[in-house]
């Protein structure tokens, strides 16, 4: 009487790839995985390597003080990126090709972009070429979304007091 049910349901979430159990962190009708989580705890990790230039104890670097920051920082970012959404902002294709073409790593020797090292460094980072460029756009929206309130001469407070808890939130290490 068990086999049957759990053989089928286990067989359906397996082709479906849903797996319940891999939500980390719900942000309104947005599930934060253990893939985004450990793709962004990777990140800060490297991030403080190249800060210490590599002198930091790797005991450091797996801390629930580090792991708290890093789930804060994606929550975070994705409230900024709902409220941008909500507010229309969008990043024109034009634009972000614009981005894309001045990074210096995508550069080749002689200073134009070369869609080779644009390849290999999506690949190195075990991403499509889709997926770098929601996350660029993504980036884009929340810096157009935080930076529009604050350029402004006449801001309202009720906004000011909640850009500000989005943003004014930090994780030390």
């Amino acid at each position: 009487l068990i086999i049957p049910p759990f053989a089928l349901f286990g067989i359906d979430s397996y082709f479906t790839g849903r797996d319940v159990g891999l939500v980390v962190a719900r942000v309104g009708d947005y599930a934060i995985t253990q893939d985004e989580f450990t793709r962004a705890l990777r990140d800060q990790q490297e991030g403080i390597r190249r800060m210490t230039k590599g002198k930091v104890d790797p005991a450091m670097l797996d801390t629930p003080e580090l792991r708290k920051a890093t789930l804060e920082d994606l929550v975070q970012r994705r409230l900024m990126l709902d409220r941008a959404v909500r507010s229309g902002v969008t990043i024109p294709d034009a634009r972000l090709k614009s981005m894309i073409g001045e990074m210096p790593v995508f550069r080749d020797a002689s200073g134009k972009f070369s869609f080779q090292r644009y390849q290999e460094f999506l690949k190195s980072e075990g991403m499509t070429p889709v997926m770098f460029e929601q996350r660029l756009r993504q980036g884009l929206a929340i810096q157009a979304y935080s930076s529009g309130y604050g350029a402004t001469s006449f801001t309202p407070r009720s906004v000011l007091e909640q850009v500000g808890r989005l943003t004014d939130q930090h994780g030390e290490v």
